[in-house]
């Protein structure tokens, strides 16, 4: 799986890697990829703030006055309001982002060929010639069948 920060440092690489590999923008978006990966740190970070600021809300309702207490609790509450609909929108574009990220294909090595299918491979080396059985090689399903291995019925 490659790495998000290099998709992120060589998108051009990575475009040019997928339409190698016959994909286009419409079945993998790399910048709509990027965008969502740094939506994401963004979420994290403020979520991150959100929470701390939770915390230190809810330490200091014990040292605060009675009068002062209602004010912070309810601005605890508001706080914690507002981080769970942060957690939901970051918890929804991770899903997104997982998604893509376990679409994406490795890349393909600069010495590979680019044909449209298997048809235009190039053979690089060959050891001997194949072998052919003098026989008529049988079907593995039929080889099964006659060992009482499998039954199809």
């Amino acid at each position: 799986m490659l790495d998000i920060k290099y998709i992120a440092e060589h998108p051009e690489e990575i475009k040019d890697g997928l339409a190698k590999k016959g994909y286009t923008k419409e079945t993998l978006d790399v910048d709509a990829l990027i965008a969502l990966y740094r939506d994401i740190a963004k979420l994290k970070t403020s979520s991150q703030a959100l929470s701390e600021e939770k915390n230190k809300l809810s330490n200091s309702i014990k040292s605060a006055s009675a009068e002062e207490r209602p004010a912070i609790i309810a601005k605890s509450k508001s706080v914690g309001e507002e981080l769970k609909v942060e957690q939901e929108k970051l918890a929804a574009e991770q899903a997104k982002f997982d998604d893509m990220m376990l679409r994406m294909p490795n890349m393909p090595s600069p010495e590979s060929p680019v044909g449209k299918d298997d048809s235009e491979n190039v053979e690089v080396e060959r050891f001997g010639e194949p072998v052919v059985p003098p026989f008529e090689v049988p079907y593995h399903v039929d080889i099964m069948e006659r060992l009482h291995g499998i039954d199809l019925d």
